[in-house]
């Protein structure tokens, strides 16, 4: 299932209970690719690229805690 698609047909079925049912029957199977496409996977490679300067910058602040 969808993260969220539950809550989210749980809030529309206040406002309309026709759509909160259609929400309900999706078939994300459809929807979900078996592969990630290639700009995807290079997306993904780039955020955590990025990401990488970050996350050593917070293990060395970790490493180096002043006593208080």
């Amino acid at each position: 299932m969808i993260y969220g698609k539950k809550k989210l047909a749980n809030s529309y079925r206040s406002i309309d209970v026709s759509s909160s049912e259609i929400i309900e029957n999706i078939n994300e199977n459809e929807y979900v690719p078996k592969t990630l496409p290639p700009k995807l996977r290079g997306a993904l490679l780039k955020a955590a690229l990025s990401n990488l300067g970050t996350g050593m910058n917070v293990l060395k602040a970790l490493r180096k805690v002043e006593p208080s």
